[in-house]
């Protein structure tokens, strides 16, 4: 039996926590996948490439990763040609690598699937981004651009269309609020969590209703789920982390200066634990949190957890007393419905923060909303087997 050929793109050398649990899957159901990933990376040398747990997990299985530091411009086709991936499977369609990658899959005629990798926020996320930043981020868009440019066929509509996008690409997050709808910068098949994510899906992102499925939440009830045991004699509290920093959403200098006031803050009896986000610079972590335990399974006590708007606090909020932080520019995320159950407070009031931190005998019910037992690595599976066979 021939195995299909799976192609995973990522946007940098950090290891996709949800490919990596895709290729277990497959591994473990006996799923016929070739597997090999392409990271959009062009600044690296492989050698320099710090493997991350994602990554190391899989390790045995023995993953190809190729990267652009390796292709020109005019190669990149002639890759994906010589790789003939019978899918190619992203969770970022609107970077602008990503919409190069699109456009030479359909000349190709290889059919590509997005896949939601976060929650769509009613309000635009802005970067924390100065004119110098700007201009530096448009020179570091000069190589992406040469891809793009030769790998699409651009017309006068097409490129005022795309000059906007890059402009808003440098101060919003255009991936998870698009309001630029190009059709390289959708791929031909959407994989998303719920009701809410297709409409949106469709409305804003460009998608074909009927080439959009909705297969749960990754952090829901799937083949390697597990949940927190709630306690609230738990002396554990877990801090979800963001990227805040290294999208340049907050300022580096602030976000560290808050991480010393929670540390400071703490209840004497409490631990803080870690959870990173795949793009966490786990130096600046380290230099925030040096004693911190940083933890990746689910299967632990605990009585808190904090974050700030990630998609993981969505679940979490059903699980433990959660507790969303907001700084001024992440005000507007926090506050989504999505949210409801979780308590709010701003970063700088300290004395709510520790009210919340040292409350007792809360009475609180741990049980998760229908939406979230959905198995997503089963359904997603599923379609992407569908798309193969089709």
């Amino acid at each position: 039996m021939v195995s299909s050929k799976l192609l995973f793109i990522h946007t940098s050398f950090q290891f996709s926590g949800k490919t990596s649990k895709f290729i277990e899957y497959f591994k473990q159901n006996k799923k016929e996948y070739d597997v090999s990933v392409l990271a959009l990376e062009p600044f690296l040398k492989e050698e320099k490439r710090i493997l991350n747990k994602m990554e190391l997990d899989i390790g045995a299985y023995n993953i190809p990763v190729h990267n652009l530091a390796d292709l020109k411009t005019n190669s990149l086709s002639y890759f994906v040609k010589k790789l003939q991936p019978d899918i190619v499977i992203m969770y970022d369609d609107a970077f602008l690598m990503n919409a190069t990658i699109t456009a030479i899959c359909r000349n190709l005629k290889i059919p590509t699937l997005y896949i939601q990798h976060g929650f769509y926020p009613n309000s635009p996320v802005k970067k924390n981004i100065k004119f110098i930043s700007f201009v530096e981020k448009i020179l570091k868009y000069k190589i992406f651009i040469s891809f793009y440019l030769r790998n699409t066929k651009l017309n006068l509509s097409k490129f005022i269309s795309l000059s906007r996008k890059l402009i808003r690409m440098s101060f919003f997050n255009e991936s998870v609020n698009p309001t630029i709808i190009i059709d390289d910068f959708h791929c031909d098949y959407a994989a998303v969590w719920d009701k809410s994510s297709l409409v949106t899906t469709i409305k804003s992102k460009g998608y074909n209703k009927n080439s959009t499925f909705i297969v749960g939440n990754p952090d829901g009830i799937n083949f390697f789920s597990s949940n927190f045991n709630y306690s609230t004699n738990s002396k554990n509290i877990l801090y979800v982390m963001q990227p805040l920093v290294e999208l340049n959403i907050i300022e580096r200098k602030f976000f560290i200066k808050w991480s010393q006031t929670l540390i400071n803050i703490l209840p004497s009896n409490k631990s803080l634990m870690i959870r990173p986000h795949p793009k966490t610079d786990m130096e600046l972590l380290r230099l925030c949190f040096p004693n911190a335990e940083i933890v990746y399974d689910e299967n632990i006590d605990l009585s808190f957890v904090i974050g700030h708007y990630s998609t993981y606090n969505e679940k979490t909020q059903y699980m433990v007393p959660t507790i969303l932080v907001t700084f001024p520019e992440t005000e507007n995320y926090s506050t989504d419905i999505i949210f409801n159950n979780s308590k709010k407070v701003k970063a700088n009031n300290n004395k709510t923060l520790l009210e919340l931190l040292s409350q007792k005998n809360i009475d609180f019910n741990s049980e998760l909303p229908q939406r979230f037992l959905m198995d997503f690595y089963k359904e997603t599976t599923s379609i992407i087997s569908e798309i193969i066979n089709n």
